[in-house]
Parts: C-alpha cells; structure tokens; sequence
C-alpha cells in the first residue's frame, strides 16, 4: 500500500490557525484603538478638572380653587472631574443652597445641616448625544435608584412564603429578633457605605429582616389573642404599629434638622437593632408554638 503524505494538510490547518490568531489580534487592536477614541472624545466634552456648578430647580404647582404656585430653588457646587480607568468620575460637593422663589402656600426651608449633609458625593458621569448637543449625568439615574427601590419589596415578598411557615416550626421569638437585627444591618449599611452595590446589599437585608418580622408577628398576636376578640386585638396592634410610621417620620426628620440626615438613619437602625434586643429579652413563647416546636 502506499503511504499517504499528511504534510500539506497540516500545513493547510497552520495557515488557518495563523488567520484565526492574527483576526482575533486585529479584533483586539480595534477595541482598544475605539476605547481610546471614545476616552479623548469624553475628554474634549468634559477635561478633568475643578469647575463651579450652578443648579437652579424650579417646580410649578396647580392647587385647585387656588391657581399656579411657582418656587425655585438654587445651589452652587464645586464638582471636581476626573478618570479612574475608563470611567469619568465626578466628586460633588454642595457649599450653598437657598431659596429664590417661594411657593405661596408652601414654605421650603433648607437648614445648615441639611446643607451639611449634601456634602461630598462621587457619581459616575455618563455622555449622552442629542439634536441640541452633548449632555452629561452625574448621578445614581432613575434606573439605579429604581432597582435600588424594588429590592426591598421583592425580597420580602418573595421570602415571608417561607419565613411565614418557618416560624410555626421553630417559634416567633427567634424570627422576630433576629429580623429587627438584620433590618437594622441593611440600615446601617445603607448609611455607612455609600457605593450602589452596598445599597443594593442594604436594602436585600432590609427585605429579608422585614420577611423574618411581617408574618411572625402577626401570628404572634394569633398565638396569645382568643377567637373571641382575635379580631380587636389586631385592630390594637395594628392602630401602634402604624401610628409608628407618623412618629418615626416626624422623629427621623427632628434629627435630621438638628443634626443631619445621617444621624436620622443611624438613630433609625438603633431603635431597630434595640427592638430586636427587647424582644429576645422579654417576649415569652406562646404554648402552642412550643408544642409546634418540639414536634
């Protein structure tokens, strides 16, 4: 038999392998080449630097019966505009903001701390390209704050159907505590990171704290309340739980007049994390739950 040379078929696949290398080489070269294209191009829009900005907001209001109320506000910046990598960084701080225009039937006052708590914020700043030119945004946008936002809810809905169960086996005490605990974790992470990846982690705490608390309590109230006035009893508790929502804001926003908005949230996840103590310390386990329990 003869035997079949191989040679120039190898030498076929090399002369493939060098094409796929050198296309993928060039593929690379042009992606960095656009990168640095799109870099110089930000830095013609925006160069890095210290600048003044001016921000006037104005709002218009019908009130029915009553016609326009008009008020507008202004604040003055020094924003400071740098790269980090391939990112535009903008650090924000706020020196003065007041009031030009007052509404007629609403007042706004901006106390020095609440000044004080606008301070210093680092945003990522984003180019955009319309018929009237290039704008910028330096800010969380309404996107980020939305998932932000929906976080919360989401987990702890989606977690009181176990959470819900759970506490019929293993008690309310333990939920019930440990949720304050965790509530109050994600509040002060909130507060003492300032990055959106902390917030989001925040706020997923909040709703699995918020998960391990809802249902428990409620069946907690069950576990101690006769049928006979079950129903009343929860009227009760639901009446200062509530009430809690009225008191907590005009509390929260005390604090932040007289000493910032920061302190409001840190007084908020004390109180919560002090809950949880209280809780762990003085509620006793129903009978029932008990039973439950030890089956």
């Amino acid at each position: 038999m003869q035997k079949l040379n191989h040679e120039p078929l190898n030498e076929h696949r090399h002369d493939h392998a060098r094409l796929r290398a050198r296309g993928a080489l060039a593929l690379l070269i042009y992606c960095g080449l656009c990168a640095k294209v799109s870099n110089a191009q930000e830095d013609q829009i925006l160069p890095p630097g210290l600048y003044r900005l001016e921000m006037i907001m104005a709002s218009t209001t019908r009130v029915p019966f009553f016609g326009k109320s008009k008020s507008a506000s202004k604040s003055i910046s020094l924003v400071e505009i740098k790269r980090d990598g391939a990112e535009v960084i903008q650090s924000h701080k706020a020196c003065d903001f007041r009031v030009l225009d007052d509404s007629k039937f609403i007042k706004m006052i901006f106390p020095e701390k609440f000044i004080a708590a606008l301070a210093k914020h680092t945003y990522p700043v984003q180019f955009d390209k319309d018929a009237q030119g290039w704008r910028y945004r330096a800010d969380l946008g309404v996107e980020r704050i939305g998932v932000v936002k929906a976080v919360y809810p989401v987990v702890w809905g989606l977690l009181q159907v176990v959470t819900g169960p759970l506490s019929d086996r293993v008690g309310r005490k333990g939920l019930i505590a440990w949720g304050m605990v965790v509530q109050a974790g994600g509040i002060w992470l909130t507060v003492l990171l300032p990055a959106y990846p902390a917030w989001l982690l925040g706020a997923g705490l909040q709703g699995v704290g918020t998960a391990m608390v809802y249902p428990t309590l409620l069946a907690a109230i069950t576990d101690h309340a006769h049928p006979t006035w079950r129903a009343s009893s929860l009227g009760v508790y639901r009446f200062w739980r509530d009430l809690g929502y009225a008191v907590g804001a005009l509390l929260s926003g005390a604090v932040a007049d007289l000493v910032g908005l920061g302190a409001a949230i840190h007084v908020v996840a004390a109180l919560t994390l002090l809950s949880g103590i209280v809780v762990a310390r003085l509620m006793e386990q129903p009978q029932m739950t008990r039973a439950v329990a030890a089956s």
